[in-house]
């Protein structure tokens, strides 16, 4: 899935916080609202229905406001569990992609700005192809991100932020 973490622990396990939720928060002040949740639990990846796997937790929070959408994320292995990588991609259809010391910055389309927070990304152009193709054509570019060697806790987000 785009623009969620994917959590690889050393001992090669794949985990996403895809179906376990718990004390989920909405606040609303202005035309600003947060959004918090636990995740008690990931998905173990690689199997046709969820895999629960208690040994990452997360607390995450989204703020939407005009203009810009922001995901963060407090990642925390238990016991015997260490995070070796966190992972994640947005692709979109925004055009001409360069990489800043904020993330990436496109030159045409809807989205401004993919601005990251404890991770490195690197932005490419797609050509067509089933990886990338939408019901309404083929994204146009893909912006990838990597944290290595998190050890028991990663932290990290992204925000994107809208052309006017």
């Amino acid at each position: 899935p785009q623009l969620l973490p994917r959590i690889t622990l050393t001992d090669g396990s794949v985990l996403q916080p895809l179906a376990w939720f718990t004390n989920v928060q909405v606040q609303t002040e202005g035309d600003t609202t947060r959004i918090r949740y636990t995740s008690p639990a990931m998905d173990r990846m690689g199997q046709n229905a969820p895999v629960r796997d208690d040994r990452v937790t997360a607390e995450t929070t989204y703020i939407l406001a005009p203009g810009r959408l922001t995901r963060q994320d407090e990642i925390v292995a238990r016991a015997g569990a260490t995070i070796d990588a966190v992972d994640l991609e947005f692709a979109n259809f925004s055009r001409a992609p360069q990489s800043t010391a904020e993330g990436v910055a496109f030159g045409a389309g809807e989205v401004r700005a993919f601005e990251i927070s404890g991770m490195t990304c690197a932005a490419a152009h797609l050509r067509e192809g089933a990886d990338y193709e939408t019901p309404v054509g083929p994204f146009t570019s893909v912006v990838r991100c990597h944290a290595s060697a998190a050890g028991q806790a990663w932290s990290g987000g992204w925000t994107i932020v809208f052309d006017d």
